[in-house]
């Protein structure tokens, strides 16, 4: 880890942090907006933003007008400053799909891959998106799995994931040193959490919980920003809650093969839990007074009180 030496240094990394987290998260804004908005002084708020454009961070992308006195100079982050690229590995049915992204979040580039052995699939789709972006190797500054498991990031190891080859130790370590960039890997749920918490519903709880129902069941924790992770990464893995003296878990229960049960007692085969249609317009004008019976895709609502 980097330490900043001088409370100065700190101070301006700082700030200049602040600005581009305003603009990555408002879009344009002037030197006056950012003023109001962080509470930096005139001078500041100007060095800080020619640091930032300096640095390839944020572009000028036009200028105020009809106002008095002159026009003022409008910023936006610079989408080619950085890029990052998500991949979710999938169990059921198996494969991974994957996004490159710039640094405004904007989609650059989608690609699916069939599953494999991970680091030979990982690194290759890594480079399909690169190239689709028509970026230059080397350009993507991090890489981002979503797992359906924990990854416990002291051992280095995924753990509770039912794909050939994912549970091997040291595997992100040897993703990182294939592809050439960062790589991070988390449970897909914390990450849908962490969504929820910055660009969802979840922004003004103060603490929440997600659970997860699909192929399997999942489920995060957010107590006052932070995730709840457990000491090998594992806390929101309540699909292995064993459930009855059957030998049976909880997502056996309720979650992907629950679910196909159902669906068989009402007459209705599906290959997977997830599949949309027709199962779910089935179930739901089966069971529900609320959905429709026509075959239209309208979903029932539910009232859920205390």
């Amino acid at each position: 880890m980097t330490r900043l030496a001088g409370s100065s240094k700190l101070l301006r990394a700082m700030n200049e942090s602040a600005a581009l987290a305003l603009l990555l998260d408002r879009g344009t804004l002037t030197r006056g907006d950012l003023r109001e908005l962080t509470g930096l002084s005139k001078p500041t708020t100007s060095e800080v933003m020619r640091r930032l454009t300096d640095a390839g961070l944020a572009l000028v992308v036009g200028h105020t007008s009809g106002g008095p006195g002159p026009s003022a100079e409008i910023y936006a982050a610079n989408p080619a400053a950085g890029h990052a690229i998500a991949i979710s590995v999938r169990e059921t049915p198996p494969g991974l799909v994957g996004v490159l992204c710039d640094l405004t979040g904007t989609v650059v580039a989608r690609a699916e891959a069939e599953a494999g052995e991970p680091v030979a699939t990982v690194s290759g789709l890594a480079a399909d998106l690169t190239a689709r972006a028509r970026l230059t190797p080397g350009a993507v500054n991090l890489v981002q799995l979503g797992l359906p498991g924990s990854y416990d990031a002291r051992a280095g190891l995924v753990r509770h994931i039912d794909a050939p080859g994912w549970d091997r130790p040291g595997l992100v370590a040897d993703l990182a040193a294939r592809i050439g960039a960062t790589v991070a890997a988390d449970n897909d749920v914390n990450l849908a959490a962490i969504a929820e918490r910055h660009h969802g519903v979840a922004g003004d709880a103060d603490s929440f919980a997600l659970v997860w129902f699909g192929g399997g069941l999942g489920l995060a924790i957010d107590l006052g920003g932070t995730l709840l992770r457990g000491a090998r990464g594992g806390a929101g893995e309540i699909g292995y809650v064993p459930v009855g003296l059957g030998g049976g878990d909880l997502t056996d229960l309720v979650g992907g093969p629950g679910v196909l049960r159902l669906a068989a007692e009402h007459g209705v085969a599906a290959p997977t839990p997830t599949t949309r249609w027709p199962l779910a317009a089935t179930l739901f004008s089966t069971r529900s007074p609320g959905a429709s019976r026509t075959g239209s895709r309208r979903w029932p609502r539910y009232s859920i009180r205390p």
